[in-house]
């Protein structure tokens, strides 16, 4: 197959890190974590991370800065995946694939894979 661009090696040079620690610290206060399981990131460069521990999802600016948490009780969230082409986050829940909409953490439908076989009991990541 012939070359369509170019075979530069990138310039690892002008990668900039922004340096931020994300999360405030060990519990379940604003912007704490209990076990942090996976992390996604959406195409506004902002994270998503999932709190296996304390059952929420945790929203966070490129800065550090939380911008908002959602979860409830028992759901322990494990695989994430988050859509650059729409507002979808899709996460796993145990035996369930629930997809929020990104903007506020409404849940848009949940799709039970419990017979699907046994890797989907707790899928630890999503892509």
């Amino acid at each position: 197959m012939p070359s369509t661009g170019s075979t530069a090696a990138p310039d690892y040079d002008s990668v900039q890190s922004t340096g931020c620690t994300i999360g405030n610290g060990l519990g379940i206060g604003p912007g704490q974590l209990i076990y942090q399981f996976q992390c996604g990131v959406a195409s506004d460069g902002s994270l998503w991370l999932t709190d296996y521990g304390s059952h929420r999802l945790l929203h966070f600016r490129q800065s550090g800065e939380l911008i908002q948490t959602f979860g409830t009780e028992g759901n322990h969230p494990a695989g994430i995946a988050v859509s650059h082409l729409g507002s979808g986050l899709f996460v796993m829940h145990q035996s369930r694939l629930k997809e929020y909409n990104q903007r506020d953490g409404v849940l848009v439908r949940t799709v039970d894979m419990a017979n699907t076989g046994p890797e989907m009991d707790c899928a630890c990541g999503m892509s």
